[in-house]
C-alpha cells in the first residue's frame, strides 16, 4: 500500500544566465627587407623567420633565413642541456632553448628578430554570445511502499539562444603597418575576408526521477532517471578554418592543399540518458559500503566529418584546384553507450587504539565499457574518447588533534584518444596507463591558523601515448611534482 506524508511539497524556479566570449588570437611577425628578382629592395613580415623563404614568392628572390647558430644562442643564455627523459632516455644530454626565456613571448622573438608585430589569426578569433532561460518544477514525496521511500520527479525546460561570429581569414597574406599595407610570408595570417553570424535558438525538455527505500535501518537502495545536456565550449562553436599549403617550385608559389576547422557553429551540445541504480549499506556511524551499477544512452557526441571545399585560392590569388580539396571539421556524429558499475568502501578506524584512532580510508573502483562510432586499422569499433575501462581511487588519512594528513593514489587504464591517419587508413591514438599520487598534511594551529603542505603527482609520473600498436610511440608527457607550503587564516 502506497502511503504518503504530510511534508510533501512542489518547488518550482527560473534562471536566467548569460556568458560572452570575444577571442582575438594572434602570431608574431617580423619584417625582413631583401631585394626581389629584379634586385629592387622589398620589406615583407614572416611568422616563420628561420626558413630560406623567398622574399615575394617568385625564383630569384633574395632569401629571409637568417638562422642563429648554436653558439650565438648559447651566448645569449638561451641554451640548457636535458638527459631526463623518463622511460625515453638513453644515456644522452640534448640541448634545448630554456623555456624560462620565452615568458614574455614578445621579447623573446624581438631578441632574435627584431621589429615584431601582432599579426590577427581571423581564423581562431571570434565572438560568442549565449543566453540560457532555465525553468524547472518538482514534486518531493516520502511515504510507506512497503518499506519507507523518499521520491523527487520533475522537468527542466532549458532555452539556449546562440549568437556565434566566425570570420575567415585568407590563405594569402598582407599587412598593415603604419598605414602602409605590405606582403606577408611564410605563415603569416592572411587578412580577414569573410564574417559570418550564426544565430540558433535550441529548446530542451529534461525529465527527471530519483527515489530510495530505506530497505533496512542500515541499508539504502536508489534508483535514477536523468536525461542531461552539455553544452559545448567557446571554441568547439567559434574557431574558423585553417589551410595546409606545399610549396609547388614549378609555379614558384604554396598550393593550398586541404583545410580543417576545429569549430562548427551549428554543433549541438551532448545529449544523454541515464540510468542509475545502487546499494548502500552503513555498516556503522563511519562506515559505507556501496555497490552501483549504471548505464549512459549518448545520444552524439564530437567528432570530424570531411567534406569538399571549393573556390580556394593558392597562395598567388589563383584558384587551381577546380575539385575542391578536401576539408575536415568538427561534428556531430552517432553516439554510444557508456555503462559499467562501481564499487565503493569507505571507513574511520576509530576503533584501533590511541593515535590510530584517526586513520581511516576510502577505496573507489569503476568498470566503464563503452562503445563510439571510430573504427581503428583492423576496423573494430573504438570506445568512447577519453574513457577509461578500469579506474581505482584509493586515499589514506589521518584526522586527530589538529592534525590532517592524506595519500591519494589514482589509477586509470588506457583510454582512447582518438583516429588519425596513416597513408589513408584510420590508427586509433591511444593514451597508456596512468597512476598519480598525491599528499597533503596540516596542523591547525589555533581555530584560526593552519599550516598545510601538499604535494601533487610526487612520484613524476610520465604519460605515454602511441598509435594503434603499443611500440608506436607517439609522444611523451613529462608532469613534474608539485609542492606548496601555506598558512591558512580565518578571522
Amino acid at each position: 500500500m502506497l502511503t504518503l506524508e504530510d511534508n510533501n511539497s512542489l518547488e518550482f524556479g527560473y534562471r536566467y544566465g548569460t556568458r560572452d566570449i570575444s577571442t582575438r588570437d594572434y602570431d608574431l611577425a617580423a619584417p625582413f627587407t631583401r631585394n626581389d628578382k629584379d634586385g629592387n629592395p622589398v620589406t615583407a613580415y614572416a611568422k616563420w623567420k628561420d626558413t630560406s623563404g623567398l622574399i615575394s614568392g617568385q625564383a630569384g628572390d633574395d632569401t629571409i633565413g637568417r638562422q642563429l647558430s648554436f653558439t650565438e644562442l648559447q651566448k645569449m643564455g638561451y641554451i640548457h642541456s636535458v638527459s631526463d627523459f623518463g622511460p625515453a632516455s638513453d644515456g644522452n644530454s640534448y640541448f634545448f632553448i630554456d623555456p624560462e626565456v620565452m615568458d614574455d613571448p614578445m621579447k623573446f622573438q624581438n631578441s632574435l628578430y627584431p621589429g615584431n608585430i601582432k599579426v590577427t589569426n581571423w581564423n581562431r578569433s571570434y565572438k560568442l554570445k549565449e543566453e540560457t532561460h532555465t525553468a524547472y518544477i518538482q514534486a518531493n514525496l516520502s511515504g510507506e511502499f512497503g518499506v519507507p521511500y523518499k521520491a523527487n520527479f520533475g522537468i527542466q525546460a532549458i532555452q539556449t539562444l546562440l549568437d556565434i561570429t566566425n570570420y575567415g581569414g585568407a590563405p594569402t597574406s598582407t599587412v598593415e603597418v603604419d598605414g602602409k599595407v605590405v606582403s606577408g610570408i611564410m605563415g603569416t595570417p592572411g587578412p580577414k575576408i569573410s564574417t559570418i553570424e550564426t544565430r540558433r535558438d535550441d529548446l530542451d525538455f529534461l525529465p527527471r526521477f530519483n527515489i530510495s527505500f530505506d530497505i533496512a535501518e542500515d541499508q539504502k537502495l536508489r534508483f535514477s532517471y536523468t536525461k542531461t545536456l552539455t553544452q559545448l565550449d567557446g571554441n568547439d562553436l567559434g574557431l574558423g578554418t585553417s589551410y595546409t599549403t606545399n610549396y609547388n617550385p614549378s609555379l614558384n608559389t604554396f598550393v593550398v592543399v586541404s583545410a580543417t576547422s576545429d569549430g562548427n557553429p551549428n554543433m549541438k551540445p551532448w545529449r544523454s540518458d541515464n540510468y542509475d541504480l545502487s546499494y548502500e549499506w552503513y555498516f556503522n556511524d563511519v562506515g559505507l559500503l556501496s555497490f552501483g551499477i549504471y548505464r549512459l544512452d549518448i545520444k552524439s557526441f564530437i567528432g570530424t566529418a570531411t567534406t569538399k571545399l571549393f573556390g580556394v585560392p593558392d597562395l598567388d590569388g589563383v584558384v587551381r584546384n577546380t575539385n575542391g580539396i578536401d576539408f575536415t571539421q568538427k561534428a556531430n556524429v552517432d553516439g554510444g553507450v557508456l555503462q559499467g558499475f562501481e564499487i565503493g568502501y569507505q571507513q574511520a578506524y576509530d576503533f584501533l587504539p590511541g593515535f590510530l584512532s584517526g586513520l581511516g580510508s576510502s577505496i573507489n573502483y569503476t568498470y566503464s565499457d563503452s562503445q563510439g562510432g571510430d573504427k581503428d586499422f583492423y576496423g573494430e569499433t573504438m570506445p568512447m574518447g577519453d574513457n577509461s575501462k578500469n579506474s581505482l581511487n584509493a586515499i589514506l588519512w589521518y584526522q586527530k588533534d589538529g592534525w590532517q594528513a592524506r595519500i591519494a593514489y589514482n589509477y586509470r587504464s588506457e583510454r582512447y584518444i582518438g583516429r588519425s591517419w596513416n597513408d589513408g587508413s584510420p590508427a586509433a591514438w591511444w593514451a597508456s596507463p596512468t597512476s598519480y599520487v598525491d599528499a597533503s598534511i596540516s596542523y591547525d594551529i589555533n581555530d584560526n591558523f593552519t599550516v598545510y603542505l601538499q604535494g601533487t603527482n610526487i612520484t613524476e609520473e610520465y604519460e605515454n601515448t602511441y598509435m594503434q600498436w603499443k611500440d608506436v610511440m607517439v609522444n611523451q608527457n613529462v608532469y613534474e611534482a608539485r609542492y606548496t607550503l601555506g598558512l591558512r587564516a580565518k578571522f
